[in-house]
């Protein structure tokens, strides 16, 4: 098995959308940062969103 490794130093930038290893390994998980190092920072916008009822997040299977 080949360990691909995310691009966190541009990821900020981007909004998250570098962490595609971790869309791909959990693809049901709205966070795309998994390890205690990545920061998706669109995740807390649709937390938000969610607590507002603009948006329905479901749990990760």
């Amino acid at each position: 098995m080949i360990h691909r490794i995310n691009t966190p130093p541009f990821d900020f930038l981007l909004l998250g959308e570098l962490f595609q290893y971790n869309h791909h390994r959990h693809p049901n998980s709205a966070n795309f940062g998994v390890k205690w190092f990545e920061f998706d920072p669109v995740y807390p916008v649709m937390k938000l969103m969610h607590w507002m009822r603009i948006i329905k997040l479901r749990k990760a299977y």
